[in-house]
């Protein structure tokens, strides 16, 4: 017979373990209930060891968890998608097309849209708020802010990066 809190094999008629002092129980011993039929319970595999690595298990679980959350929030759930675009001829950028990887394209005001754009970058945030950060050295200077007004547009507003410049604090809306 076997402790059924550690696992150790009991000595026959052993009333604690000798391993972590747990009572043993009646059934454990060997009696029969009611019925006629003995039971006795199955050994532990591994005793506290099994035990362990069930609460390990479950932590390591937690973590995996977190760590997929923080990595879809991070990301601002890249949950914009689509081309947008502005009839505002004065704003700096007249096109802009987000891709769900959290990256979008933009082009300037001048450029022909059956053409790739010179300005790309990343985009983070999530719900109704969305900040644009550019990859190249023309638009570096500064950040869009995006705030997502309805379905099928949002609010874009110039902020300034390392310096001051014309468009500071311009808006213009954009449509799907």
């Amino acid at each position: 017979m076997y402790c059924r809190k550690c696992g150790k094999e009991l000595q026959e008629g052993a009333r604690f373990c000798p391993s972590c002092g747990a009572e043993v129980a009646p059934a454990a011993q060997g009696s029969q209930p009611a019925g006629g039929v003995a039971r006795t319970p199955l050994p532990a595999v591994g005793g506290a060891r099994f035990a362990s690595f069930g609460v390990i298990a479950l932590i390591v679980g937690g973590i995996i968890a977190v760590v997929v959350a923080f990595v879809i929030f991070a990301s601002g759930g890249a949950s914009l998608s689509g081309t947008y675009t502005t009839s505002d001829g004065s704003f700096l950028v007249t096109k802009i097309e987000f891709s769900p990887d959290g990256t979008f394209r933009a082009w300037d005001y001048y450029e022909d849209w059956d053409e790739e754009p010179d300005e790309h970058g990343t985009y983070h945030g999530s719900g109704d708020s969305y900040t644009l950060e550019f990859d190249n050295l023309i638009m570096k200077w500064c950040t869009l802010e995006a705030r997502v007004t309805s379905d099928s547009s949002m609010l874009i507003e110039v902020i300034p990066g390392t310096g001051g410049y014309v468009w500071t604090g311009a808006t213009a809306y954009f449509y799907k």
